[in-house]
């Protein structure tokens, strides 16, 4: 589809690994049926240009989860959703097993951003994402570019505001949260900015140089 873009809200908290969500899903020629890519989500409501949408999921593909009755003319459709961070692999959103404490990361290829939101999760449907994390505000949060603004709300959770992405696959995607340290480069174009897991910043010194 020309001109995609994602819109990507997500809440994760410190003692629970659900997490509540909504992707706002645009593009310049969506159709009025839109089959997307989702695994392990629970769907609260799907609504295009304030009308409910119609879904399903087709038997023997718990995979996808089709959307038919878009109004004609809709650019966007918003999925209002939950999912669960998994802690049994290394796929989708997960925690990783790196250094003290709970981090989560996203590992998406080749076809784990399904995992992580219901999207077009196929390489050529490239697009652009725009994320917006809240978090404990114990924790970093980073993703492919740099925040935009950092918000702090009630209950010690704060609201990051990424910038736009360049066009990309679904794979590309980054997400992570946690007690990251970082190491930053000279350059500015772009900024490279790597980060570890505690204690271990120095180690990749070498790499980000």
């Amino acid at each position: 589809m020309n001109d995609l873009r994602y819109r990507l809200a997500i809440e994760v908290r410190d003692d629970t690994l659900d997490y509540e969500a909504s992707v706002e899903i645009s593009a310049r020629d969506l159709p009025r049926a839109l089959s997307l890519d989702s695994v392990g989500h629970t769907v609260r409501s799907v609504r295009s240009e304030g009308r409910p949408v119609t879904l399903h999921r087709p038997d023997g593909a718990p995979d996808r989860l089709e959307l038919s009755g878009l109004p004609t003319g809709a650019h966007s459709v918003r999925v209002e959703f939950s999912g669960r961070v998994d802690d049994h692999g290394l796929r989708g959103f997960h925690v990783s097993p790196l250094g003290p404490g709970r981090i989560y990361s996203t590992y998406l290829e080749p076809t784990g951003a399904r995992r992580l939101l219901p999207c077009l999760d196929r390489p050529d449907e490239k697009a652009v994402f725009e994320v917006e994390v809240v978090a404990p505000d114990s924790s970093k949060v980073i993703s492919n570019t740099l925040a935009t603004q950092v918000e702090p709300l009630e209950g010690h959770r704060r609201r990051h505001r990424f910038a736009p992405t360049p066009p990309m696959s679904t794979y590309l995607l980054y997400l992570g949260i946690g007690p990251f340290e970082e190491l930053a480069s000279e350059r500015s174009d772009p900024q490279v900015i790597l980060a570890t897991s505690p204690g271990t910043s120095a180690q990749g010194r070498f790499a980000l140089e």
